[in-house]
């Protein structure tokens, strides 16, 4: 079975398929390792690179993580009844679905996203999800987004380019897909596969 995961980041969202057998490409514009292809999906030749390299091929799964900060309720900006976030990460990611139809789909984004995208399909925890999937059950408790370790604060004592690095690593890490929603979603979508085959 084959996966695209966009805006892959750490690869948590696509390990379980991985570790299950999938073929799965990852796409991202900061890549981790040598299985992430670079993709800064703002730009056109990317979209439609990623369109022309898949149009024709079966993808069973493609997962699409766009970066949240127009959407959180941790973006104070988001708070003002005058800010428009800016959708062209995710309209981009729907003209890639329209494309190439991939058998099933799903954005996953952050509660306040529903306020731009309506609401979500299903929800685990803080982890949204639009798109065309089989409904997924997952018996685990799904922790908050809340990254352990340096806080805010300790950040101010570091030099400028170690601050930096810090809030991406940070940022990285809160973006994780935990391993569960995952494993779930794969076993569900194979569970279907047998029943429709």
């Amino acid at each position: 079975m084959l996966m695209l995961d966009l805006f892959s980041g750490t690869g948590s969202a696509s390990q379980p398929f991985l570790d299950k057998g999938w073929k799965v490409y990852r796409y991202d514009i900061d890549p981790l390792g040598g299985d992430t292809i670079f993709a800064d999906f703002k730009h056109e030749m990317f979209v439609t690179a990623l369109i022309d390299a898949w149009k024709d091929i079966k993808i069973d799964l493609l997962w699409a993580s766009p970066p949240c900060p127009e959407y959180s309720y941790a973006n104070q900006k988001t708070n003002d009844p005058l800010f428009i976030p800016d959708t062209m990460l995710w309209h981009n990611v729907l003209r890639i679905i329209e494309a190439i139809q991939p058998a099933s789909f799903i954005i996953e984004n952050v509660q306040g996203a529903q306020r731009t995208w309506g609401p979500a399909v299903q929800h685990h925890g803080p982890y949204y999800f639009w798109g065309v999937f089989p409904k997924f059950s997952v018996p685990d408790k799904i922790p908050s987004k809340g990254v352990r370790g340096l806080g805010h604060n300790g950040l101010k004592g570091l030099p400028g380019r170690l601050r930096d690095k810090n809030k991406q690593l940070r940022a990285r890490e809160a973006a994780k897909i935990p391993y569960a929603i995952g494993y779930y979603l794969e076993k569900t979508i194979r569970l279907q596969g047998r029943l429709d085959g």
